[in-house]
């Protein structure tokens, strides 16, 4: 009869650390799927990263020098240009796509740079910022925010649950606001050449030592 006990006693106690066992691993390979989940980045993919408007002479009108840099959206997510800045005033990135381009969509930046400063040769960088479209999901939960945040003004007894559902809202936008931030992307395009005098100023040059007036 002991024996018998004995053995039952095994029994449940091997059971009990098997599902024990289990019910671990699975939380673990749970867990594990949950942090391996990859984030998916923006691409964009320029026919040229430079351009290079070679000799232009340098001059006194208001007319600048232009080009465009051409790009496509080389990812599996839609992109957006969220900022096109240059390094200085003579450069200026005048126009670009602004709206959401889909998977394979193309777009442009279009550049100016004024050939009217100081005749030699230039380099200038303008950096381009790009993300994901804004998630319509954190303006709707923003609502929804708002709606649990007078019912907890106005109904005391339900304050705290609306409290709850404004923080697990809350959590769920910083959730989205991260995956944005961890798809966008920061990138470089240049232009360069070289502002050459006109051949009056070259006349006129009173660098030249043996110039007189």
């Amino acid at each position: 009869m002991k024996k018998l006990s004995f053995a039952i006693a095994l029994l449940l106690m091997a059971t009990l650390v098997s599902a024990q066992t289990e019910d671990n691993a699975g939380k673990q390979k749970k867990s594990k799927t949950t942090v391996e989940q990859p984030v998916e980045k923006v691409q964009i993919e320029f026919e040229s990263l430079v351009m290079d408007f070679g000799d232009i002479q340098k001059t006194t009108s208001a007319k600048p020098v232009e080009t465009v840099f051409r790009f496509k959206n080389a990812g599996k997510i839609p992109v957006q240009l969220t900022n096109v800045r240059a390094t200085c005033g003579c450069t200026v990135p005048d126009e670009w796509t602004k709206g959401v381009l889909l998977p394979g969509e193309k777009g442009e930046i279009k550049v100016q740079y004024n050939n009217t400063h100081i005749a030699g040769p230039f380099s200038k960088s303008i950096t381009v910022s790009a993300g994901t479209p804004p998630s319509a999901q954190i303006e709707k939960n923003q609502a929804k925010i708002d709606e649990l945040q007078k019912i907890a003004e106005n109904n005391p007894k339900k304050s705290e649950k609306a409290q709850k559902q404004i923080e697990k809202l809350q959590n769920a936008s910083e959730e989205i606001k991260a995956k944005e931030a961890a798809a966008a992307i920061t990138m470089s395009i240049t232009i360069k050449g070289k502002v050459i005098e006109t051949e009056q100023e070259q006349e006129h040059d009173h660098s030249d030592p043996n110039h007189t007036h």
